[in-house]
C-alpha cells in the first residue's frame, strides 16, 4: 500500500532555479576586408592611446601580407581586423595580430570573440603547431582577452624604449603569450593525427586549404 505524502508548498521556493544551458551567440563576423574598411583603418593611426595599446600604428597591420587578415564585423559594421603575420614554415608558428578600431567598440569581449574565432579557422586550414601574441605588459586588457583565448606567458622581451626595436620606442616591455594549435605527443619521433593529416592535405608548408 502506497501513502502520498502532501506537497510542502515552501519546496519549489527554497530550490534555487537554475536557468538550462544554452549556446553562445556569436555576434562577430569574419569576412575579407574590402577597400572602405583600409580608409577606416587609416583613421585609427590618429587615436592615440589605440596606438600605443597596439605597439604601432593600426594601418600597420593592413599594410602587411593581406592573404591571411580577416575583417571583423559586427552587425554589418566594420570593426576592427584580426590576422595572422610572420607565418614560418620552418617553425610552424605564426604571430596573431587584432585590433579593435573604435574606442565605443572595446571593452565588451568583441576582440576575444573574434580570436577565438579566428583561432578555430586556422586550426582548420593551416598546419601550423604554435600562435603567439606581442602584447605590452601595461596593455591588462589585451592580456586578459587572450588569456581568456587559452595564451598563456612565454617570456619577456625587454624592449622598453630601445629605438631599434620600434619607432617611435614602445612605452613598455612586450609579454610574449603562446597558444598551441595541436596536442604535444609524448614520444618526440610520434606523429600527431590531426598534424599528419594536415600534411597529407597540404604538403609540407602552411598553405591555407583552398576556398
Amino acid at each position: 500500500m502506497s501513502v502520498t505524502r502532501p506537497e510542502d508548498p515552501t519546496l519549489s521556493a527554497r530550490i534555487p532555479f537554475i536557468p538550462p544551458p544554452h549556446a553562445p551567440v556569436r555576434r562577430v563576423v569574419l569576412r575579407r576586408p574590402r577597400p572602405d574598411d583600409l580608409v577606416e583603418v587609416c583613421r585609427w593611426d590618429a587615436d592615440p592611446d589605440l596606438v600605443e595599446a597596439f605597439g604601432a600604428p593600426p594601418s600597420h597591420l593592413a599594410r602587411g601580407d593581406m592573404r591571411h587578415l580577416q575583417a571583423i564585423e559586427v552587425g554589418g559594421r566594420f570593426v576592427g581586423l584580426v590576422g595572422l603575420s610572420g607565418v614560418s614554415r620552418a617553425a610552424r608558428s605564426a604571430e596573431l595580430r587584432v585590433v579593435i578600431g573604435r574606442p565605443g567598440d572595446r571593452g565588451h569581449g568583441l576582440g576575444r570573440e573574434a580570436v577565438r574565432a579566428y583561432l578555430e579557422r586556422v586550426r582548420a586550414l593551416f598546419d601550423l603547431d604554435l600562435v603567439y601574441v606581442k602584447v605590452l605588459l601595461s596593455n591588462r586588457r589585451a592580456i586578459r582577452c587572450f588569456r581568456s583565448c587559452g595564451f598563456r606567458p612565454a617570456g619577456i622581451l625587454r624592449v622598453r624604449h630601445d629605438r631599434r626595436y620600434a619607432d617611435p620606442p614602445l612605452p613598455d616591455d612586450v609579454l610574449l603569450m603562446a597558444f598551441t594549435l595541436h596536442q604535444v605527443c609524448e614520444d618526440p619521433s610520434a606523429r600527431c593525427g590531426r598534424r599528419r593529416s594536415l600534411r597529407a592535405h597540404h604538403g609540407r608548408g602552411c598553405r591555407p586549404a583552398a576556398g
